[in-house]
């Protein structure tokens, strides 16, 4: 039985399913968008293993990501860009709230030129998007150990101070709606020690 003609018929199946369930148009844009995900963390992934831990992998990551966005629709307008410093860090405190939070991400990073991240350490196990986040130099956090947390960051902070670098900004995500108090204050002090240790 020649199969080739089923693909019409499921064509015209996926696009009827599209244009009249909201729920259907929603996966199936979800299933765009983590597609695209994959396929870039794979080829970072790739490029990383001649440069491991290497903020440029996330700027690779971010420009790469951007086809996400026109794929499944989605327009961005971004204002206020003038405000970013040309020539040295800054601290960026962003609200976090889903998995599609990333989308907004791909498009802000440029801005940044050269920045990292901190990000809860259970994400590196969500492969092949894990070690690609390792793979990009991000900071990942057990949230619920404070202590270690914070020895993680003055680790961090040493080595930017060791090799001179003052132009790598800082990105902390904040999710307000699933945090624990001990998780916020953790944060908090993320927030407060790297702006008092690089003196922004």
């Amino acid at each position: 039985m020649n199969y080739i003609y089923l693909f019409p018929i499921l064509g015209i199946i996926i696009s009827y399913c599209y244009s009249t369930s909201d729920k259907f148009k929603y996966y199936t844009k979800y299933i765009i968008y983590s597609f695209v995900c994959i396929v870039v963390s794979i080829i970072v992934l790739i490029v990383s293993i001649g440069r491991p831990r290497n903020v440029k992998n996330a700027m690779l990551s971010c420009i790469l990501g951007q086809v996400a966005s026109p794929l499944i629709g989605i327009e961005w307008e971004i204002n206020g860009s003038e405000n970013v410093p040309k020539d040295e860090a800054c601290i960026i405190m962003a609200n976090h709230q889903s998995a599609l939070d990333i989308l907004g991400m791909f498009h802000l990073w440029p801005y940044f030129r050269s920045a990292t991240a901190v990000a809860k350490k259970e994400l590196v196990y969500f492969v092949p998007f894990g070690p690609c986040l390792y793979a990009s130099g991000l900071l990942l956090i057990p949230r619920s150990q404070s202590e270690k947390s914070k020895k993680i960051l003055n680790d961090a902070v040493e080595v930017f101070k060791k090799e001179n670098v003052n132009t790598v900004s800082q990105v902390i995500f904040k999710n307000m709606l699933k945090m624990e108090y001990e998780e916020i204050s953790v944060l908090n002090y993320l927030f407060f020690f790297v702006i008092y240790h690089f003196e922004l």
